[in-house]
């Protein structure tokens, strides 16, 4: 059995989807977690979580002590960039696992080690293109590819500028780690099993990662139902006359908020709609049962990134006064 640590840094208030991200990480005890925060909230963590207390001084501190050079991260956001570092600057931190990687906190999780298992087996240096999961096999080369390709003038030019690369996650092909490692001859696994939600729809459109076009697509919409039973999440839609139910190793809620946390902490079995999650008995099994689930709820997400879009604007005039 392969070992494996996800690393998340986060600083600040922890978004209000964590305490599920938690719950469903629980659900997963052969992967570990190890969370670099500053947070002094009293959260109970699960024993397959590990915290490392820092701020975020300290952590850009450690990146540039163990990088050997200073670095542009004025904001945490920007540590998207730094990413695919984590396994050289935490080496001491990771020794012991087979495959490290990164993932998001505006997650929750299904059975993730069933899908990467056999991945892992397989010897894979790099799992996922996205950069809310992705996996890397712990080896010192693997750990140092960012940096020696190309002489390492792609990351130089990246940890020297404030502007965000996006260099944790392949995009039009170019500029990122995922790129690197395709050219270096490695071993990667481009498939994208995660169920991505599109930001500016109310509705649950997908948005899902083509290993042909190097970029994220739109896939159509169809009247999907998501629902997390017993540590599995499965998506369950028509098809054709019959109920195609597939299971999925995790749901991103990118930018998307999310009533009803705090109401379904304790259940082991809840449904998920586009604004809340919901306690849920049983979820269907027939499409009998599936045309009585069929009501959708909306949240208002296309209101929400109306506000953020004219925030980010005005926050960019006031900037040039």
């Amino acid at each position: 059995m392969k070992s494996v640590v996800l690393i998340l840094p986060y600083f600040g208030k922890f978004p209000d989807i964590f305490p599920l991200f938690l719950k469903t990480a629980e659900k997963n005890p052969n992967i570990n977690f190890l969370i670099i925060s500053d947070s002094e909230e009293n959260i109970n963590y699960p024993k397959n979580v590990r915290i490392l207390s820092q701020t975020f001084s300290e952590f850009k501190q450690l990146i540039e002590n163990q990088l050997g050079q200073t670095i542009a991260l004025e904001k945490p956001y920007k540590l998207c960039d730094y990413k695919p570092v984590y396994g050289y600057v935490l080496s001491e931190q990771i020794k012991q696992y087979d495959y490290w990687g990164y993932c998001d906190c505006d997650l929750i999780w299904g059975d993730l080690y069933s899908f990467i298992e056999p991945l892992m087996e397989k010897g894979y240096d790099k799992i996922f293109a996205s950069g809310h999961l992705t996996l890397y096999r712990n080896t010192q080369e693997n750990n140092e590819l960012f940096r020696t390709l190309d002489e390492g003038e792609l990351f130089s030019k990246i940890s020297k500028d404030n502007q965000i690369y996006w260099f944790d996650e392949d995009y039009k092909g170019k500029n990122n780690i995922h790129d690197l490692f395709l050219k270096s001859g490695k071993k990667v696994f481009t498939e994208d099993f995660s169920v991505n939600f599109n930001i500016d729809t109310n509705c649950f459109q997908r948005k899902m990662y083509s290993p042909e076009n190097r970029t994220y697509i739109d896939i159509p919409y169809e009247k999907e139902q998501y629902y997390w039973e017993a540590g599995k999440i499965y998506q369950v839609k028509k098809k054709e006359e019959t109920l195609a139910i597939t299971e999925y190793p995790y749901i991103h809620f990118q930018l998307r908020y999310m009533h009803g946390v705090q109401c379904v902490l304790s259940e082991e079995q809840f449904k998920i709609v586009p604004n809340r999650f919901l306690k849920h008995d049983k979820m269907p099994r027939t499409l009998d049962e599936w045309k009585h689930e069929r009501k959708v709820y909306f949240g208002g997400q296309r209101f929400i990134q109306l506000r953020r879009r004219i925030i980010n604007k005005m926050k960019k005039v006031f900037r040039k006064c």
